[in-house]
């Protein structure tokens, strides 16, 4: 039995684009955007690193990223795990934030020059950022919480904390965000954290559209809105639906599999800077 590609996405909140990332095997991830007006969906790099994307963000304009990262090997510069800047749909960074742990990495953008991003826990690896970008500047984190920065229009509607034997505490939280006049998309968001084991953390989604007369179940751990439509991922194929009208494939994005692709700008390289001589995101061995 073949196992589809896991499809997740982050949506502009200005610019007509989407930031796909397509997981698979396991530690492989494909970034690819996702221009809405036509469709067109343009193929960028491969990364083999877990990308949490759920931790990540993209500029209202569409034209950065910030995400959060790691191999989890020995690493000297990061530590294993990292916070870079980019420009989509490729993984290179323009600025590298080493993080060492997953207790953290949550970033985003505030608007198109302003990003924040949270590195701060235990072991954190000293040394950083590395590279610059003209025009963007670091703000505080703000204040929130698992879920609540959540782009696209997303309002928070009920919270449950709880403790048990297994997690040292666990979110759940609802989301809903509005597609058109009488339906909505809403978004059930589990999220725990654990003082056990090498990951801390661990997060899933459902979502679900609520119309008129009834809710309808969506098979997808990713789902947005976009100008009166939802946007969302099933079984490695990309997709989106009109209320009350069947959903459209975009995209099957199962076929692709993994090639060498170089950004077309300059990044931080380990033959570039000496600084980051241990770190680049194209690297295949540790």
């Amino acid at each position: 039995m073949t196992i589809p590609a896991r499809v997740t996405g982050i949506v502009a909140a200005r610019a007509p684009v989407c930031v796909l990332f397509r997981r698979g095997p396991s530690k492989q991830v494909l970034q690819l955007l996702w221009h809405l007006k036509d469709d067109r969906i343009e193929a960028g790099q491969w990364l083999k690193h877990r990308v949490y994307d759920d931790r990540s963000g993209l500029s209202p304009d569409g034209k950065h990223l910030i995400y959060f990262a790691g191999h989890h090997g020995p690493d000297a510069v990061t530590g294993g795990t990292y916070v870079a800047i980019s420009k989509p749909p490729y993984f290179t960074a323009q600025m590298l934030f080493p993080v060492g742990h997953t207790w953290s990495g949550y970033c985003g953008f505030v608007d198109d020059r302003r990003y924040w991003l949270d590195t701060t826990g235990p072991g954190e690896v000293k040394g950083g950022p590395y590279g610059q970008i003209k025009g963007l500047q670091r703000v505080p984190v703000p204040v929130s919480s698992p879920g609540t920065a959540s782009p696209g229009g997303w309002r928070e509607v009920a919270r449950e904390v709880s403790d048990d034997h297994r997690w040292a505490r666990t979110w759940r939280i609802s989301l809903e965000a509005e597609v058109a006049r009488g339906w909505v998309l809403c978004r059930a968001l589990t999220h725990s954290v654990t003082e056990r084991g090498p990951n801390g953390e661990i997060s899933w989604m459902r979502h679900s559209l609520r119309g008129p007369e009834d809710e309808m179940p969506l098979n997808t751990g990713w789902a947005d809105v976009w100008r009166g439509e939802v946007l969302f991922a099933d079984a490695g194929r990309v997709l989106r639906m009109k209320p009350g009208a069947p959903a459209r494939e975009v995209a099957d994005l199962n076929p692709m599999t993994f090639r060498t692709k170089p950004a077309p700008y300059p990044g931080l390289s380990r033959r570039g800077n000496a600084k980051v001589r241990d770190w680049h995101p194209l690297d295949e061995d540790w």
